[in-house]
């Protein structure tokens, strides 16, 4: 047993390094306009070599620290001027002013950055910076926002899983990629966002109703996957990254090229490859669970005078097997099965992946336009198309398991437009920021007919139009901020009924959102309170609405509801930060929600027979749900070679027309983490870490609904 012990521990630890000196050193200055010397507020400074940056105070005021000596190459960006890149060697503590051109009609940036702390949010947002990104690497998505208290992940399959905000997933939470959103058919709990994180610089989750510019149906949460600034620097940058796993024997590589021209054109060029085996469990071998991933992306952008052109380019595309033992063929197996703690098939591992399995391929093509105007005012319009195209094999008769059971394409086209000002209240230290725009959206569902089966989903057409308006306030230690959106969505819908007959169901929705906040934070800027009241609401999506058949990854028969309502909800957040110095800082957040027409999936009291096998039936049903739960984050950096860390969450869900616990309700954990770092006389950024995570065992489980 001790053995084993330690050979799980020294899986945990994570070790990484590069070469340098002693890391003490510090520059610090001003960003001014060349012209008149004045401060040039919320400027960005990024060292290429170390991969870190800073923002410029509202005085135009810098400080990075922990520098070690050497030359650095600094990219200094502010929205109005022309970007800069300057080389500097670093021997002592330095005091350095960089002045930039600041004209109105010429190019700030390449790709839309935050230019803006955290701290400037009236809403809770956890940000992912790219060195915990560079710890986490070879996880899916699911499992690095975990990472965050308040976030689980929903896992379906050793390689399928979603996350969870606040107790709420699917199509509550809204993915932005690249300042897209992501269209994908995430309807299913066994169909996991197509997002490669190699591919990400940072991610912000945001618990609440996000940016309102991207819809209004972020209940649960909103996630930003922010890439690299494309850089300017005319140098040609290269990196590769290679992660190995004992589990599934498997391998994921990553490598990256990036370069600029004369500071009016950059490219970069993305991908990754990950490869992997059966999984396991310690005591068996978990049957056709391999994986094989291939992304690519890609991105360009194009400097002129007072324009920001930049096009990017992505591919996911995913082969997984599901498990063998979970497609049965009779009742009785069933039985045998869901009574089993193992599986009824274990076979020797292998890398072969067998039916059933899923095929994912996920495009996303977009063009940005950014036209920039006096004050720092601009206009931007990105045009944005999206390929899902999903399929899932059986094991089916006749020769017929290499053509597909389920086989669709989902085709997405989304134009979004955008007015962005900002004006400063010099005399009373304030400012208002603002943004409205408008917003469309086409979808179009086709199911490939060759596959001879009735489709789980049928064909469709949406058509949305949204129109918002989001205003920020800032006035000393204040913020206060406001928001709106309203949507139309007209549903087409195109599905046969158990007689053949073609039917063609019309929906109209009307769905809203409305954002109220306020942010307070002390003169010394280590408390911060933040409160934030959200209404947001969504229409049902077509499985929730049509669904009728075999939903392949969680092996189980689905059927829809066709009299299913909008959802609408509040949700309450408050929030208060803390910190001394840079030794200790805490977060605590406490949340209500109240939803009106929840719609959820619940199992009905017998399994199905199919000529396809016997399955686990559910029906989608609606109710009236309040959610309510409390996070905590508490860091600690007692000592300079030392990091220290605990996590927990709880959250209950109520269904309150039933006076029941909510079914799918995640389970409350804590976890604990600590970090050795050093940085030697040779040898810098060594780290050993490990985490340990309780979960509780869920024992609020719906009374009235059925357990398999």
């Amino acid at each position: 047993m001790l053995h084993k012990l330690v050979f799980i521990l020294t899986l945990s630890m994570l070790f990484s390094c590069s070469y340098g000196q002693d890391c003490n050193l510090k520059i610090a200055g001003n960003l001014l306009d060349k012209h008149d010397n004045s401060a040039l507020d919320y400027a960005t400074l990024y060292i290429m070599e170390t991969e870190t940056g800073t923002t410029s105070d509202s005085n135009g005021y810098f400080e990075i620290n922990n520098l070690c000596a050497g030359k650095y190459t600094f990219i200094i960006e502010h929205l109005g001027c022309t970007p800069d890149t300057v080389n500097i060697n670093i021997a002592k503590n330095t005091t350095r002013n960089f002045y930039l051109e600041h004209h109105a009609q010429e190019l700030a940036e390449i790709t839309t950055t935050a230019s803006k702390t955290e701290k400037e949010n009236t809403q809770t947002i956890t940000v992912i910076n790219n060195k915990t990104l560079a710890k986490l690497e070879g996880k899916d998505l699911g499992s690095i926002l975990s990472t965050i208290a308040g976030v689980n992940q929903l896992k379906t399959g050793t390689t399928i899983s979603k996350p969870i905000i606040h107790g709420l997933y699917g199509d509550r939470i809204s993915i932005v990629s690249n300042g897209v959103k992501l269209e994908t058919q995430d309807w299913g709990s066994e169909h996991a966002p197509e997002i490669d994180p190699f591919a990400a610089n940072t991610i912000k989750v945001i618990k609440g109703v996000g940016s309102l510019e991207f819809g209004t149906d972020a209940m649960g949460g909103m996630v930003l996957m922010e890439p690299p600034v494309l850089k300017k620097n005319k140098h040609l940058n290269a990196s590769v990254s290679l992660v190995g796993q004992t589990n599934g024997h498997g391998i994921t590589t990553s490598a990256k090229l990036e370069q600029g021209f004369k500071k009016q054109v950059a490219y970069f060029i993305q991908g990754t490859f990950k490869y992997l085996g059966d999984q396991q469990t310690p005591k068996y071998n978990l049957t056709n669970t391999g994986l094989r991933e291939g992304n690519f992306s890609t991105g360009l952008g194009i400097l002129k005078k007072g324009w920001d052109i930049n096009a990017y380019y992505s591919l996911f595309h995913q082969n997984l097997g599901i498990l063998k033992s979970s497609h049965i063929g009779n009742l009785t197996d069933l039985q045998n099965a869901i009574a089993s703690n193992r599986p009824l098939i274990i076979q020797p591992f292998t890398y072969n992946i067998e039916n059933p399995r899923q095929q994912i391929a996920h495009h996303l093509a977009k063009i940005n336009i950014i036209k920039f105007f006096k004050h720092d005012n601009h206009l931007d319009v990105t045009y944005s198309f999206q390929l899902n195209n999903r399929k899932e094999y059986d094991i089916r008769r006749g020769g017929r398991s290499s053509i597909p059971a389920l086989a669709m394409n989902l085709y997405s086209n989304n134009l979004l437009a955008s007015y962005s000002r900002t004006k400063q209240f010099i005399k009373k230290n304030s400012r208002l920021e603002g943004k409205s725009g408008f917003n469309f959206l086409a979808k179009h569902n086709a199911n490939n007919p060759e596959t001879g089966i009735r489709p789980l989903i049928p064909d469709y057409y949406q058509y949305s139009t949204g129109i918002f308006d989001m205003e920020k306030f800032f006035i000393k230690n204040f913020i206060v901020e406001l928001g709106g959106r309203y949507d139309f969505t007209r549903f087409y819908g195109y599905k046969f009924d158990k007689s053949n007959k073609l039917l063609k169901p019309v929906y109209n929705f009307h769905t809203y959102a409305f954002n109220v906040g306020g942010s307070w934070k002390n003169n010394t800027d280590n408390i911060q309170l933040q409160t934030n009241i959200s209404y947001s609401s969504r229409f049902p999506n077509a499985s929730e609405l049509f669904s009728e058949g075999l939903h392949h990854g969680i092996a189980a028969l689905e059927f829809g509801n066709e009299n299913l309502k909008p959802e609408s909800g509040v949700k309450w957040v408050n929030t208060i930060t803390s910190n001394y110095k840079k030794y200790f800082s805490t977060e605590a957040t406490f949340y209500i929600s109240q939803i009106h027409n929840f719609i959820y999936l619940a199992p009905l009291p017998d399994p199905v027979l199919t000529i396809r096998g016997a399955f686990p039936a559910f029906q989608y049903y609606q109710t009236n749900a309040r959610l309510l739960g409390f996070d905590a984050t508490v860091n600690a950096d007692p000592f300079k070679f030392l990091s220290l860390s605990l996590r927990a969450s709880l959250v209950r869900g109520k269904n309150t027309s039933a006076n029941d616990n909510l079914i799918y309700m995640p389970s409350d954990r804590i976890n604990t983490a600590f970090e050795l770092h050093h940085d030697f006389k040779k040898i810098q950024n060594v780290h050993l870490g490990m985490m340990v995570q309780h979960v509780f065992k869920q024992k609020k489980t719906p009374a009235q609904i059925i357990d398999y």
